[in-house]
């Protein structure tokens, strides 16, 4: 029986001398179109793997045979950009990363009775011999939408481990002598999560009222658990035909239990702004900007931090474009930055007695990927 085919999200893959990763995601299907599009297994190796297309239904599309078999490479290249570089996994974003979501009134304007999507996603890198590594990311997310209501909620988490060699000076000569003098340090380098349910209520096409609960935790940033929830006003400021632009103002609450010191709760004003414009027929770009700023005075392990000084803000930059007809390019940056970033963990010894470090203000990522289809 034909069908109306469709590839529901596009694998991306980052090609790894000494590692194989393995994908798992279930595209997105909506209650009532008849069908379940089936999870799919994609084993990537050398930069190359196969994928079997979901199925949905999609008056857009022509008609084809059911289990469309696509040969798509994926090529994700990397630049230095001021020193640092990172390439994304396979979609898959830090747990403590910014999402920038926000209800926007098309996305329920033409649902009939109650569409359910869900998807999820997880990849592993795993390296031995001479570069010993373990990193381990993934996220799922599910939303409902009616006509006047969208629910969506969303998990992640990313876990990052390597293995280093370094000296030790068994004899004190100040040499290395012998295979016993070089040894393995193991460290974590990322192991956070993040979990958000967020509630949109539409009263008009430009007018809605949202709440959101929140629960995380970032270890290496000295975060044992933050648990809070944000409530307010969202306004779609302007939109045209190739311009988006949106606001929220609200209140935000975050308990933090902190790796060193006594636990903190931040009472927040909360400002957020997003926009989406098509530069060009083949360019578009999205940005977000959210701002925090704490109204109560805090004490993060000794240090007094005053209302209005702890002030966070995200930020996130995204550029697609379509450089040929089967070659897109994807270029983003996102920084997250913290006035009064929370106590490092305690190292493999402890800290002395009336010093407590504090970990880094400002947090970047840069992406740039170079996306090819054949066929």
């Amino acid at each position: 029986m034909a069908c109306q085919t469709r590839v529901n999200q596009i694998q991306e893959l980052s090609v790894w001398r000494s590692a194989t990763r393995v994908i798992l995601t279930r595209p997105s299907w909506s209650a009532g179109s008849g069908e379940q599009n089936d999870f799919r297994l994609l084993r990537v190796a050398r930069g190359v793997h196969w994928s079997r297309a979901a199925t949905n239904d999609n008056p857009s599309t022509t008609q084809c045979d059911p289990g469309v078999y696509r040969r798509t490479v994926h090529i994700l290249t990397s630049a230095v950009l001021s020193g640092a570089l990172v390439l994304a996994t396979a979609g898959v974003a830090n747990a403590d990363d910014p999402k920038f979501k926000y209800g926007k009134s098309k996305d329920v304007k033409d649902v009939k009775g109650v569409e359910w999507k869900a998807s999820a996603q997880a990849g592993m890198i795993v390296t031995s011999g001479n570069a010993r590594t373990t990193t381990i990311a993934g996220s799922a997310k599910t939303s409902r939408k009616t006509a006047d209501n969208k629910f969506q909620f969303e998990l992640n988490g990313a876990f990052a481990r390597s293995a280093v060699l370094v000296s030790a000076d068994a004899n004190g000569d100040g040499l290395i002598g012998s295979e016993n003098e070089i040894t393995r340090s193991t460290a974590t380098s990322a192991e956070a999560w993040a979990a958000k349910a967020r509630y949109d209520r539409f009263l008009t096409a430009s007018n809605s009222l949202y709440v959101a609960g929140i629960v995380s935790a970032d270890q290496p940033a000295g975060k044992e658990l933050v648990g809070g929830g944000q409530l307010g006003y969202s306004r779609l400021i302007y939109k045209d035909k190739k311009h988006t632009l949106l606001g929220e103002v609200g209140y935000d609450f975050s308990f933090e239990d902190l790796a060193v010191g006594d636990g903190v709760s931040i009472h927040s004003g909360r400002v957020f702004l997003g926009y989406e414009g098509k530069l060009t027929k083949d360019t578009g770009l999205a940005s977000s900007l959210e701002v925090l700023a704490n109204v109560n005075e805090l004490d993060q392990a000794g240090r007094i931090v005053d209302p209005l000084e702890d002030t966070r803000v995200n930020a996130a930059v995204n550029l697609t474009t379509k450089l040929f007809k089967n070659i897109s390019f994807r270029f983003g940056v996102t920084a997250k930055y913290d006035n009064a970033p929370a106590p490092r963990p305690a190292l493999d010894l402890p800290y002395a007695p009336g010093f407590v470090s504090f970990a880094e203000e400002l947090d970047t990522r840069t992406e740039a990927t170079l996306i090819i289809n054949f066929l």
